[in-house]
Formats: C-alpha cells, structure tokens, sequence
C-alpha cells in the first residue's frame, strides 16, 4: 500500500539531516553562502560535499553523498543552474 502524499513528502518538509553538494571554502560561490545559511538555521546534522576540498569551513567534507555515515533527508545540489532541493529516497525507504 502506497503512503500517503504528506508522508513521502515529511523529508522534504522537515528533514532531520542536510548534504550540501557542492559546498565550498570559496566565499564567492553559490555553495559557500547556501553552506554557512544551513548552517545558520538548520538544527540537524549538516553534511558538505565537495570532491576537491577535504574540510569546508571547519566540517570534514564528503566526496560523494554515499560516503556519507549517516542517513541524509534532504540534498541541496549546487553544481547545476539553478541550484535544486531533492529529497533522498535512501533514507527514507518505501513501507510495505
């Protein structure tokens, strides 16, 4: 049986865990200011994920979303334009 919209859509709404793709130690870049806002406002865990920096503003830094230890809710992708929000269906399997 299917879960209803609200359900599938929790993650979205209030996700518990945060990766920032394309988070950077480059203050002039997209993914610098969405990192540090996320990091402002959000209470959760809050995972950077950069294949060229190893730490980005003082958080060890990820080279891939899988990489990453524990289950992350929402994904913030900065590499394309416009930047994009996509929940994660990885941690958030279906019930059956």
């Amino acid at each position: 049986m299917r879960r209803p919209i609200v359900e599938e859509l929790e993650p979205l709404f209030n996700p518990k865990s945060v990766a920032v793709i394309g988070a950077t130690n480059n203050w002039n870049k997209w993914g610098y200011s969405t990192f540090t806002s996320v990091l402002g406002g959000f209470r959760g865990p809050v995972y950077p994920v950069n294949n060229k920096e190893s730490e980005v503003l003082g958080h060890k830094a990820y080279v891939r979303v899988t990489d990453i230890p524990g289950p992350v809710d929402l994904a913030v992708s900065l590499g394309g334009r416009p930047p994009r929000l996509r929940a994660s269906k990885a941690s958030h399997p279906p019930r059956r």
